[in-house]
Order: C-alpha cells, then structure tokens, then sequence
C-alpha cells in the first residue's frame, strides 16, 4: 500500500485525482474521506501533528485492500465513541 502524508484540502485532493466522496467520518479537526477516482479507491484519514493541526495520510491501493482499510478505520472509531 502507497502511502503520502499532505497539507492539502480535501477539495484539492479532489481536484487532483478528479475523485469524488463516497463516504466521510468526522474527525477532530479535519474529516476523514474515501473517495472514487477513475483509477479506483483512495483513503484520506486524518493525522495529528499538534493539538492545532492535523494533515491527511493519504492510502493508495487496489479497491480490496483500501475498503478493508477504511472498514477498521471505521471500527476503531466506533469503539472509541462507545466508551
């Protein structure tokens, strides 16, 4: 799996890779995203650099592995918000 820290904006990141949000989980200061692209599925999840900011690392990989990705993601935030 590729992977890429980013500063960008999520709209950015759109433009980029000419993609579209298929799902989004709120974050604490920026949103986490999957997103479609022509090329297949992208992950941004958001990462803590200060109390203050926070960037994308963004995930590349084949539509399999970047849904198994997202779906722990989702899981773990979930289970964070239960306790």
């Amino acid at each position: 799996m590729r992977t890429y820290k980013t500063s960008s904006s999520v709209e950015q990141i759109l433009d980029f890779y000419k993609g579209e949000i298929t799902d989004c989980i709120e974050g604490c200061l920026i949103d986490n995203f999957l997103i479609s692209t022509d090329k297949g599925l992208l992950m941004l999840e958001e990462t803590y650099q200060t109390c203050w900011t926070s960037v994308y690392t963004v995930y590349i990989d084949d539509n399999a592995a970047i849904s198994q990705q997202w779906d722990a993601l989702v899981e773990a935030i979930r289970k964070i918000r239960e306790d």
